[in-house]
């Protein structure tokens, strides 16, 4: 059994594909490869996916993470893969690992870029974001007309944190007044987070 880690990206209409389907997504672009997933056991087996931090509808992902477990790995079949997915779901690398912590250990923060619908005082954005994720807020910077929102804890802090903390502070009415767009996961360094495949 074979375990992959595939780092993806997610845009355009496939933005809009709930994080539970991705999975069925993955698999079906597999097995029109020939490759056959690995199954859990149990009374009801299903394949071996494990997701990064869910990425709300309507959020685009640049560098998501996922891992895939395969019975085995014809040759040729990874590039046939990448082709099988649907336009919108692109995958920028595949690395075969071994045993390893799961991903969810490894998936301790993420990068996000803020577009804005209408102007926002960047004070008080910081300060209402400070004010609803604490210390998960690992920094803020401005990068040309777009903010960059490093938060730690994904699985609790993400595009949805952002959304709730700026339009409890009425700077926004709610997701319609941003564009959320998640430029990296992975692991936390500072108040930077490193890529996942950056240490392979």
């Amino acid at each position: 059994m074979k375990r992959l880690r595939v780092h993806y990206a997610k845009r355009g209409p496939l933005a809009f594909v709930p994080h539970v389907e991705l999975p069925p997504l993955f698999c079906r672009a597999a097995r029109r490869a020939g490759l056959v997933p690995s199954l859990t056991e149990g009374l009801s087996p299903h394949p071996r996916v494990v997701l990064g931090p869910p990425l709300p509808m309507g959020v685009l992902g640049l560098d998501e993470p996922a891992d895939l477990w395969f019975d085995d790995l014809p040759e040729g079949a990874l590039e046939k893969w990448r082709r099988a997915f649907p336009e919108g779901l692109t995958i920028h690398r595949v690395d075969e690992i071994g045993d390893g912590p799961a991903l969810s250990r490894l998936c301790q923060g993420a990068v996000h870029r803020l577009l804005m619908r209408h102007p926002v005082d960047r004070d008080r954005l910081a300060a209402a974001l400070r004010d609803h994720c604490g210390q998960a807020l690992l920094g803020l910077h401005p990068v040309e007309d777009q903010i960059e929102v490093i938060l730690a804890d994904p699985n609790r802090f993400g595009p949805g944190a952002i959304v709730k903390a700026l339009a409890g502070a009425g700077l926004i009415a709610g997701w319609q007044d941003l564009l959320i767009v998640r430029t990296a996961v992975g692991a936390v360094d500072g108040a930077t987070v490193v890529p996942l495949w950056a240490g392979r």
